[in-house]
C-alpha cells in the first residue's frame, strides 16, 4: 500500500478493533441522502462538488462488485462503515479497495474514504457503491429489528412459580 493511500483512510479508524455484521442497527439512508452527499455536498475549495459520474455507482453496486459491509458504532452514536476488501476496482479484478462511509445520527453522511486514485475527492464510484448497498437494505426493508428478532414477550404464558404461603402473607 503506498504512503498516499493510508493517508485517505479515516482518521482513528486502524484503532477500531471491532466490525460489526448486522443490518438491523443500519441507517434509514435514502436516494435523496445519497445524492445530497455525492452531488450537493461542499468540496475543498467551498464550491459544490456537482459529482454525477458518481452516480454511476448504482450501476457499479448492481453489477456485484461490493462484498460485505460492516460497521462500527461509536460513542458519540455516528456510525462507521466498512466495505471489507472486496470492492472491486472497474478497471482490474485481481486488486481490492478498502472503503469507509462516515454517518451522523441523524442519518446524514458525513464523509467516504476509498484507497483508490479517484476517491481523494471523497465520492469515488466505490464509495457510491457502498451507500447504494445501504440503501438497497433499507429500501428492501432489510434493516431495521423487527418483531421476530426479539424473544416473543406476548407469548411467554400465564403460569407462574407461585410458592405457597400462609393466607397471613397473601393478604
Amino acid at each position: 500500500m503506498s504512503i498516499v493511500a493510508k493517508e485517505w483512510k479515516p482518521p482513528g479508524v486502524d484503532k477500531v478493533k471491532t466490525w460489526i455484521d448486522d443490518m438491523r442497527v443500519w441507517p434509514n439512508m435514502m436516494y435523496g441522502d445519497i445524492y445530497n452527499f455525492l452531488v450537493e455536498s461542499k468540496a475543498v475549495d467551498g464550491q459544490q462538488m456537482k459529482n454525477l459520474n458518481s452516480l454511476q455507482s448504482f450501476n457499479y453496486f448492481h453489477s456485484g462488485n461490493i462484498g460485505i459491509t460492516t460497521h462500527h458504532i461509536y460513542d458519540d452514536k455516528t456510525i462507521m462503515f466498512k466495505g471489507d476488501l472486496e470492492v472491486r476496482s472497474s478497471q482490474t479484478v485481481s486488486r481490492t479497495n478498502e472503503v469507509f462511509v462516515h454517518c451522523n445520527e441523524d442519518e446524514s453522511i458525513v464523509n467516504g474514504w476509498c484507497l483508490c486514485m479517484a476517491c481523494q475527492g471523497h465520492t469515488c464510484s466505490h464509495v457510491g457503491a457502498d451507500l447504494w448497498k445501504i440503501e438497497h437494505a433499507v429500501r428492501n426493508n432489510l434493516t431495521g429489528v423487527a418483531f421476530t428478532d426479539e424473544n416473543a414477550k406476548w407469548n411467554r404464558g400465564t403460569t407462574r412459580n407461585v410458592e405457597p404461603k400462609p393466607l397471613l402473607n397473601i393478604i
